[in-house]
């Protein structure tokens, strides 16, 4: 390692000391280690954002959050494509960490000024090859940087930041796969992309609409998208490089194929639909695919959990599960809710999220009620908890219903399986060139 290597190894453990308080979840922490990677073995960093990207996704999908465009997921999204592009034109960036810290850490003017000052540097003495693989890396470098700089300015941004760049994102996409086919050598496919997005314009022009709740730019964009992906990465695999190096790039645009597909029901939370349902019912949702058309309570097993926890001055029940068996047309899925201490005392709401693998769905139940009524949820758990001063009394009027949200998000899981044989792939060759080179 090299001075300038130290030197900026000891800038980035020092800001991320200051940024990482208080983050949350692993996604942070391995942007964190990318961006700094990136400058150092460009190919290392890149590995360590697409397991960050996949991580994100994951743990989204278990808290009903699968991405939302926030600082941490532009950051990501930032920091991927200035990843690929630093592995594929072997130009070491040192600015990427920085700008991760300032667009999704709390590090203050210092994390937020730095970077930019450091990418504007080191860019104007970049001189990139005057080939097809150095126009892409410079675009995706400009494009990485000016997510960054939003992310870091506008705070949460989410829709703000695709409304304002949406056309400028859309376009880099669809001109980095076409960049990828001309690498390739397949001289005519790059303007069918073109014809693609000609397609999907003339396609919402006589109304077809395939994301209802989103908007004109998502309807046009995303089909393109997906058929510029899909395309590279039938491409990728009748390449002539080697099996892995095939692979790779296959599953890697096969991923973002996918994520096009269904990527507006993943960040849109509007796509989430509710009915109210009562145990051995079944209600129509009168919603075309990819939601049910039906969704049925078949039932509701109701288990006390043993033990007490003490709550102030009072020992209640530690709670009560309740398992709901739902149909979603002829998918048969179990959600589960534990009601406790802090959803009787008003401190958390009483519900809960889960993610159905390969179905592609995340479920939101929770107990319904009248006005004047309570849910039986409830009711269990009072009468649990006897004559306990901590509680309001229980009405005598019991509801059995409850509340279920369905959310579809298309592809999810084909699409994580995707991102992880690509991590997967990448550490794998690293670890190859690895002992190659000892």
């Amino acid at each position: 390692m090299d001075r300038r290597a130290l030197v900026w190894t000891l800038l980035y453990s020092s800001l991320a000391v200051i940024s990482l308080r208080g983050a949350a979840g692993p996604s942070l922490v391995l942007m964190v280690l990318g961006g700094w990677a990136v400058g150092f073995w460009p190919r290392l960093g890149l590995m360590l954002f697409t397991a960050g990207v996949l991580s994100r996704l994951v743990s989204g999908f278990a808290l009903g959050d699968p991405w939302g465009w926030s600082r941490l997921d532009i950051a990501l999204a930032a920091g991927w494509a200035a990843a690929w592009s630093a592995a594929h034109i072997s130009r070491r960036f040192f600015w990427p960490g920085l700008a991760v810290l300032a667009a999704a850490g709390d590090a203050g003017v210092l994390a937020s000024v730095l970077p930019l000052g450091v990418a504007f540097y080191e860019l104007s003495r970049w001189r990139p090859p005057a080939t097809v693989l150095g126009a892409a890396g410079a675009a995706a470098q400009l494009l990485a940087l000016l997510a960054f700089g939003a992310a870091a300015v506008l705070g949460h941004v989410g829709n703000v930041f695709l409304d304002i760049y949406g056309p400028l994102v859309g376009a880099a996409a669809l001109g980095g796969a076409a960049a990828f086919l001309a690498y390739l050598r397949r001289r005519y496919l790059p303007l069918t992309i073109s014809a693609a997005l000609a397609g999907s314009i003339g396609a919402y022009i006589l109304g077809a609409r395939f994301y209802p709740e989103s908007t004109a730019l998502t309807n046009v964009l995303m089909p393109a998208l997906a058929y510029a992906f899909f395309l590279s990465a039938a491409a990728a695999t009748t390449a002539p490089r080697p099996p892995a190096w095939r692979i790779v790039h296959a599953s890697a645009f096969a991923a973002l194929g996918l994520i096009a597909v269904g990527g507006p029901y993943w960040a849109n939370p509007t796509y989430t639909k509710f009915v109210i349902a009562e145990p051995g019912t079944s209600v129509w949702t009168l919603l075309d695919p990819p939601y049910p058309s039906t969704v049925a309570l078949l039932g509701v097993d109701y288990k006390f959990l043993g033990g007490a926890v003490r709550y102030g001055n009072c020992d209640l029940p530690r709670g009560v599960e309740a398992v709901l068996r739902i149909r979603l047309d002829g998918a048969g899925v179990a959600a589960s809710l534990v009601y406790g201490p802090r959803e009787a005392l008003g401190e958390a709401p009483a519900y809960s999220v889960s993610y159905i693998p390969v179905l592609d769905h995340v479920l939101y139940v929770g107990p319904a009620a009248a006005e004047g009524r309570v849910p039986r949820v409830e009711a269990l758990y009072a009468a649990a908890a006897g004559n306990s001063t901590c509680l309001k009394p229980a009405s005598s009027e019991v509801d059995d219903a409850w509340y279920i949200g369905f959310r579809p998000v298309p592809a999810a899981t084909w699409a994580m399986a995707l991102l992880a044989v690509v991590a997967a792939l990448q550490a794998a060759l690293l670890f190859t060139r690895l002992r190659r080179g000892a």
